[in-house]
C-alpha cells in the first residue's frame, strides 16, 4: 500500500497545470468563463485555512499586473463582517477558493451574498460536484488536483494557476506554455489592462522588502 500522499501529490503538480492551461486556453479550450468580464468595483478573494492564503495570492497577481482593486479577506470574516469590506453602491466580485467545496464559513459567505444584484460570486475547488459549487453564481474545477493528503500542495499551486491563467487570458495577454517537463509559463506582453512596468516591479520589490 503507497501511504506517500504528500510526495506523490506533489510531484503530480505538473499534470495537473496542464490539464489547467489546456483546458482554459489550450487548443482544444471553448469559451468557457469570463472571470472578469464586467467593470467590478472590487474583487474579494476569500478562503479558510491554507485557502485564505491563497486567496492572499491571487489577490496580489491581480492587484500586481491589472487595474482591478482587490482584497483578500478570511472567509469567516466575510460573513460575519461583510459590511466592512461590501457596499450596496459598488460591484463586487466575491471568488472563494475551497478543495473540498465543503468549508463551512466559505459556503456560508457566498450563501449570504448569493442573489444580490450587485454582487457576483465564483468558486474555485476540486472536487465535481459539493455544496460551494451549488451555491456559487460559477465555478472552476480542478480535477486532477484533489488530495488524499491533510496539507494542501496540489490543491494550492493548481487553484491558484487556474485563476492566473483564466485572468490572464481575459486581460488578452499573449502566453507560451512549454509542453516538457516544466510547468506552463505566462509571459505578459501586451498592454492591456496592464500596469506599467515600472509599476509592476516597483510592487512586487515593495512585497519583497516588507
Amino acid at each position: 500500500m503507497d501511504d506517500n500522499y504528500t510526495y506523490n501529490e506533489i510531484e503530480s503538480q505538473i499534470d495537473s497545470w496542464k490539464d489547467i492551461y489546456d483546458g482554459i486556453v489550450g487548443p482544444g479550450a471553448g469559451a468557457g468563463p469570463d472571470l472578469l468580464s464586467k467593470d467590478y468595483d472590487k474583487i474579494v478573494f476569500f478562503g479558510c485555512g491554507t485557502s485564505y492564503n491563497l486567496a492572499m495570492a491571487a489577490s496580489f497577481f491581480t492587484n500586481t499586473v491589472s487595474d482591478f482593486d482587490s482584497i483578500a479577506v478570511p472567509s469567516a470574516e466575510l460573513y460575519l463582517s461583510g459590511e466592512t469590506y461590501i457596499s450596496s453602491s459598488k460591484k463586487y466580485l466575491l471568488v472563494g477558493f475551497s478543495r473540498s467545496g465543503e468549508t463551512t464559513e466559505t459556503i456560508e459567505a457566498v450563501e449570504k451574498y448569493k442573489g444580490q444584484k450587485n454582487i457576483d460570486t465564483f468558486a474555485f475547488t476540486c472536487r465535481d460536484k459539493n455544496s460551494l459549487i451549488d451555491v456559487s453564481g460559477g465555478h472552476y474545477v480542478c480535477r486532477k488536483a484533489f488530495e488524499k493528503s491533510v496539507a494542501m500542495t496540489k490543491s494550492f499551486s493548481s487553484m491558484l494557476f487556474a485563476y492566473c491563467v483564466m485572468a490572464t487570458k481575459h486581460l488578452q495577454l499573449e502566453t507560451t506554455a512549454k509542453r516538457d517537463s516544466t510547468p506552463p509559463a505566462v509571459v505578459l506582453r501586451r498592454p492591456n489592462k496592464i500596469k506599467p512596468e515600472g509599476e509592476v516591479y516597483s510592487r512586487a520589490s515593495h512585497y519583497r522588502e516588507g
